[in-house]
Protein backbone atom coordinates (compact mmCIF):
# COMPACT_ATOMS: atom_id res chain seq x y z
CA UNK A 1 0.00 0.00 0.00
CA UNK A 2 2.75 2.48 0.94
CA UNK A 3 3.87 1.74 -3.10
CA UNK A 4 0.45 2.99 -4.14
CA UNK A 5 0.99 5.83 -1.99
CA UNK A 6 4.37 6.38 -3.70
CA UNK A 7 3.56 5.89 -6.85
CA UNK A 8 0.31 8.40 -6.63
CA UNK A 9 2.44 11.25 -4.66
CA UNK A 10 4.84 11.22 -7.83
CA UNK A 11 2.07 11.48 -10.15
CA UNK A 12 0.76 14.31 -8.30
CA UNK A 13 4.35 15.91 -8.52
CA UNK A 14 4.87 15.70 -11.68
CA UNK A 15 1.34 16.39 -12.82
CA UNK A 16 1.70 19.60 -11.18
CA UNK A 17 5.53 20.16 -12.41
CA UNK A 18 4.12 19.29 -16.14
CA UNK A 19 1.54 22.03 -15.66
CA UNK A 20 4.05 24.78 -14.58
CA UNK A 21 6.34 23.98 -17.12
CA UNK A 22 3.55 24.02 -19.85
CA UNK A 23 2.27 27.47 -17.87
CA UNK A 24 5.51 29.30 -18.45
CA UNK A 25 6.02 27.65 -22.06
CA UNK A 26 2.49 29.42 -23.00
CA UNK A 27 3.64 32.29 -21.22
CA UNK A 28 6.30 32.52 -23.16
CA UNK A 29 5.04 31.97 -26.60
CA UNK A 30 2.53 34.89 -25.68
CA UNK A 31 5.26 37.29 -24.65
CA UNK A 32 6.88 36.68 -27.25
CA UNK A 33 4.01 36.97 -29.61
CA UNK A 34 3.78 40.26 -28.26
CA UNK A 35 6.87 41.54 -28.44
CA UNK A 36 7.12 40.36 -32.52
CA UNK A 37 3.75 42.51 -32.76
CA UNK A 38 4.89 45.69 -30.78
CA UNK A 39 8.44 45.73 -33.25
CA UNK A 40 6.39 45.10 -36.19
CA UNK A 41 4.15 48.31 -35.43
CA UNK A 42 7.07 50.04 -33.91
CA UNK A 43 9.04 49.36 -37.23
CA UNK A 44 5.81 50.52 -39.44
CA UNK A 45 5.62 54.17 -37.42
CA UNK A 46 9.20 54.60 -37.47
CA UNK A 47 9.40 53.96 -41.74
CA UNK A 48 6.12 56.43 -41.70
CA UNK A 49 7.92 59.07 -39.71
CA UNK A 50 11.31 58.96 -41.50
CA UNK A 51 9.52 59.17 -44.78
CA UNK A 52 7.31 61.90 -43.88
CA UNK A 53 9.76 63.96 -41.95
CA UNK A 54 12.11 63.86 -45.14
CA UNK A 55 9.16 65.34 -47.18
CA UNK A 56 7.90 67.68 -44.90
CA UNK A 57 11.63 69.04 -44.15
CA UNK A 58 11.81 70.21 -48.14
CA UNK A 59 8.21 71.45 -48.14
CA UNK A 60 9.11 74.53 -49.58
CA UNK A 61 12.29 74.21 -51.09
CA UNK A 62 12.71 76.62 -54.23
CA UNK A 63 8.98 76.62 -54.87
CA UNK A 64 6.15 79.64 -53.96
CA UNK A 65 3.74 79.03 -52.78
CA UNK A 66 4.38 75.72 -50.56
CA UNK A 67 1.24 74.95 -49.23
CA UNK A 68 -1.77 74.10 -51.59
CA UNK A 69 -3.68 72.14 -48.92
CA UNK A 70 -4.05 72.07 -45.25
CA UNK A 71 -6.41 70.50 -43.58
CA UNK A 72 -6.73 68.39 -40.29
CA UNK A 73 -6.71 64.98 -42.53
CA UNK A 74 -4.45 65.94 -45.28
CA UNK A 75 -2.14 68.22 -46.42
CA UNK A 76 -0.41 69.20 -49.89
CA UNK A 77 2.42 71.11 -50.60
CA UNK A 78 5.46 71.17 -52.98
CA UNK A 79 8.96 71.50 -52.68
CA UNK A 80 11.69 70.71 -54.69
CA UNK A 81 11.93 67.10 -53.23
CA UNK A 82 15.26 65.73 -55.91
CA UNK A 83 16.78 68.95 -56.04
CA UNK A 84 16.52 68.75 -60.05
CA UNK A 85 15.05 72.27 -60.57
CA UNK A 86 11.74 71.17 -61.12
CA UNK A 87 8.82 71.29 -58.38
CA UNK A 88 7.59 67.86 -56.70
CA UNK A 89 3.75 67.78 -55.58
CA UNK A 90 3.44 65.56 -52.32
CA UNK A 91 0.22 64.88 -50.48
CA UNK A 92 -0.54 62.28 -47.25
CA UNK A 93 -3.94 61.50 -46.58
CA UNK A 94 -5.42 58.22 -45.12
CA UNK A 95 -7.27 55.81 -48.08
CA UNK A 96 -10.91 54.65 -46.62
CA UNK A 97 -11.78 52.29 -44.32
CA UNK A 98 -12.93 49.60 -46.52
CA UNK A 99 -9.05 49.24 -48.49
CA UNK A 100 -8.35 47.16 -45.38
CA UNK A 101 -11.38 45.43 -44.94
CA UNK A 102 -9.04 41.82 -45.20
CA UNK A 103 -7.59 42.51 -41.28
CA UNK A 104 -9.63 41.94 -38.32
CA UNK A 105 -9.04 45.96 -37.23
CA UNK A 106 -12.02 47.46 -38.06
CA UNK A 107 -10.19 51.06 -37.67
CA UNK A 108 -6.70 50.46 -39.23
CA UNK A 109 -6.84 52.55 -42.77
CA UNK A 110 -3.49 52.76 -45.48
CA UNK A 111 -1.70 55.82 -45.48
CA UNK A 112 -1.46 57.23 -48.85
CA UNK A 113 1.65 59.72 -50.47
CA UNK A 114 0.93 61.29 -53.51
CA UNK A 115 3.92 62.52 -55.82
CA UNK A 116 3.55 64.54 -58.26
CA UNK A 117 0.36 62.81 -59.04
CA UNK A 118 1.02 59.14 -58.40
CA UNK A 119 -1.12 57.25 -55.46
CA UNK A 120 1.47 55.40 -53.52
CA UNK A 121 0.57 53.06 -50.73
CA UNK A 122 2.94 54.18 -48.17
CA UNK A 123 1.74 52.39 -44.78
CA UNK A 124 -0.92 49.93 -43.84
CA UNK A 125 -2.00 50.23 -39.96
CA UNK A 126 -2.90 53.48 -39.47
CA UNK A 127 -5.80 54.32 -37.20
CA UNK A 128 -5.22 58.18 -36.95
CA UNK A 129 -3.47 60.94 -39.09
CA UNK A 130 -3.93 64.42 -37.58
CA UNK A 131 -2.27 67.47 -39.00
CA UNK A 132 -1.89 70.63 -37.25
CA UNK A 133 -0.45 74.12 -38.40
CA UNK A 134 0.77 77.24 -36.79
CA UNK A 135 2.66 80.71 -37.71
CA UNK A 136 5.79 82.13 -36.60
CA UNK A 137 4.54 82.95 -33.34
CA UNK A 138 3.35 79.52 -33.08
CA UNK A 139 0.30 79.97 -32.85
CA UNK A 140 -2.44 77.49 -33.98
CA UNK A 141 -3.52 78.32 -37.76
CA UNK A 142 -7.24 76.45 -38.32
CA UNK A 143 -9.45 76.42 -41.55
CA UNK A 144 -12.13 78.81 -40.98
CA UNK A 145 -15.57 77.58 -42.20
CA UNK A 146 -16.77 79.82 -45.20
CA UNK A 147 -13.19 80.65 -45.85
CA UNK A 148 -12.73 82.89 -49.67
CA UNK A 149 -9.99 81.38 -51.56
CA UNK A 150 -8.08 84.31 -51.02
CA UNK A 151 -8.18 83.73 -47.77
CA UNK A 152 -7.75 80.28 -47.85
CA UNK A 153 -4.31 80.95 -49.62
CA UNK A 154 -3.55 83.67 -47.40
CA UNK A 155 -3.52 81.20 -44.17
CA UNK A 156 -1.97 78.47 -45.88
CA UNK A 157 0.96 80.84 -47.25
CA UNK A 158 1.27 81.88 -42.76
CA UNK A 159 2.19 78.58 -42.18
CA UNK A 160 5.55 77.86 -41.23
CA UNK A 161 5.03 74.84 -38.74
CA UNK A 162 2.93 71.36 -39.40
CA UNK A 163 2.65 69.04 -36.26
CA UNK A 164 1.93 65.49 -37.35
CA UNK A 165 0.17 62.67 -35.14
CA UNK A 166 -0.29 59.44 -36.22
CA UNK A 167 -1.30 56.12 -34.75
CA UNK A 168 -0.67 52.65 -36.32
CA UNK A 169 -1.83 49.63 -34.63
CA UNK A 170 -1.29 45.65 -35.56
CA UNK A 171 -4.10 44.50 -38.18
CA UNK A 172 -4.93 41.58 -35.92
CA UNK A 173 -6.03 41.11 -32.09
CA UNK A 174 -3.47 39.90 -29.57
CA UNK A 175 -5.61 39.18 -26.32
CA UNK A 176 -7.96 41.47 -26.13
CA UNK A 177 -6.18 44.33 -27.46
CA UNK A 178 -4.54 45.72 -30.73
CA UNK A 179 -0.75 46.59 -30.61
CA UNK A 180 -0.77 49.96 -31.06
CA UNK A 181 2.71 52.80 -31.39
CA UNK A 182 1.57 56.82 -31.29
CA UNK A 183 3.78 58.80 -33.05
CA UNK A 184 3.94 63.02 -32.87
CA UNK A 185 6.57 65.57 -34.19
CA UNK A 186 6.86 69.02 -35.44
CA UNK A 187 8.56 70.06 -38.49
CA UNK A 188 9.72 73.47 -39.29
CA UNK A 189 11.10 73.64 -43.05
CA UNK A 190 13.30 76.72 -43.31
CA UNK A 191 11.94 77.26 -46.60
CA UNK A 192 8.90 78.52 -44.73
CA UNK A 193 10.29 80.24 -41.62
CA UNK A 194 12.56 82.18 -44.35
CA UNK A 195 10.22 83.61 -46.09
Amino acid sequence: MGIFLDIAASAIIGAILLGTVLSLNASLIENSHRATMEVAVQRNLGTITALMLRDLKNMGYKVSPAVSTARSDTVFFRGDLNDDGSADSVGYFLGPVDELAGTENPGDRTLIRNFNGARQLLATGVTSLDFSYFGAAQEKIERQEGETAEQRRARQASIVTVQVSVIVESPYKYGRDYTKAIGKFRVSPKNLTLG
